[in-house]
């Protein structure tokens, strides 16, 4: 018997593979041996794959469940003893080791990421790969990123709207959809999520799926991070008489693009490239935006308070 058939069920170093995945585990990933994550990690790429050639997948809905309780309770905060030899993305120990002890002493499970994921700049080449690997991984599963789990667990669990979607990225898409029906916690934690996809279209998925032939076609040299793919996008978008860009990509490009501009953190490039000027220059206007609910910034009524909001104030740092 191979490792994955005889190991125990009881393994929680890894996904059951005689549970709800053992079909796909014995289809495509007989070779993988049982532990650190691997048969959970190997399905995974599977779904990922098919996601991305926009094929159905392989993986049943009961195995993708299975697949996503065990990620999330490997990766979350304070990492449960026995799931210590679970990686959050395949290599991620050994390329990250030195940068974890330097960057972020005595950190685990979510603080760990959550602490690598800010420093990410200050990071070695092959440690920030992996960081952004394990973001893409929660761009996938919101459910992965613990703040916004908590504090989106009504709309996340609750039956419509968002609970509903199962294709990776979905649920993130959902929740942008329906921002302004949040509550004040669960918008205010989605802002912190938009902020750290600005970086990277990757890291949008329901973008980039739309926008998958138009990346090829026009956007193909172009380096991805640093918001470079998206304002490609953009470009070619508002090219007069490009009738070979998708209306639905055009459309999610637009509504990224306008989102990005209305507020300086939003917008990746500003962020990273003026943040001297607008310490310098800007101090008092990103005083007051910072210190504002999302209702202020972007207008709209406070689901907390009941306020309302004719206009937003959230350009004035741009302006």
């Amino acid at each position: 018997a191979s490792a994955n058939t005889s190991a125990s069920a009881k393994d929680l170093t890894d996904l059951d593979p005689s549970g709800a995945c053992k079909d796909v585990v014995q289809a495509h990933c007989a070779k993988e041996p049982l532990g650190d994550g691997r048969l959970a990690h190997c399905i995974r790429e599977i779904n990922r794959v098919a996601a991305a050639r926009r094929e159905t997948t392989d993986v049943p809905p009961e195995c993708l469940r299975e697949l996503g309780s065990f990620f999330r309770k490997s990766i979350g905060k304070g990492m449960r003893k026995q799931y210590a030899n679970v990686e959050p993305v395949p290599g991620f120990r050994e390329a990250c080791n030195v940068d974890s002890v330097s960057r972020c002493p005595g950190m685990v499970g979510t603080d760990l990421m959550t602490c690598l994921r800010q420093k990410k700049a200050l990071l070695s080449a092959r440690c920030r790969s992996k960081v952004f690997d394990f973001q893409v991984h929660q761009a996938e599963d919101v459910l992965l990123d613990e703040k916004l789990r908590k504090a989106c667990s009504s709309e996340l669990t609750s039956p419509g709207n968002c609970s509903k979607e199962t294709l990776p990225g979905a649920q993130k898409a959902c929740l942008i959809q329906h921002r302004v029906e949040l509550s004040a916690s669960c918008g205010a934690e989605l802002f912190r999520v938009e902020q750290e996809s600005g970086e990277d279209i990757r890291l949008n998925l329901d973008v980039l799926a739309a926008c998958k032939s138009e990346v090829a076609q026009f956007c193909s040299n172009t380096e991805y991070g640093e918001a470079r793919v998206l304002n490609c996008l953009w470009e070619h978008a508002q090219a007069p008489r490009n009738k070979e860009f998708d209306g639905k990509c055009r459309d999610k490009v637009e509504k990224l693009t306008i989102r990005s501009l209305q507020d300086y953190r939003l917008d990746f490039r500003v962020r990273q490239k003026c943040s001297a000027d607008i310490d310098q220059l800007c101090n008092e206007e990103r005083a007051k935006v910072d210190n504002m609910t999302l209702a202020q910034l972007f207008g709209g009524m406070d689901a907390d308070t009941g306020a309302s909001y004719t206009n937003g104030s959230s350009g004035q740092v741009l302006r």
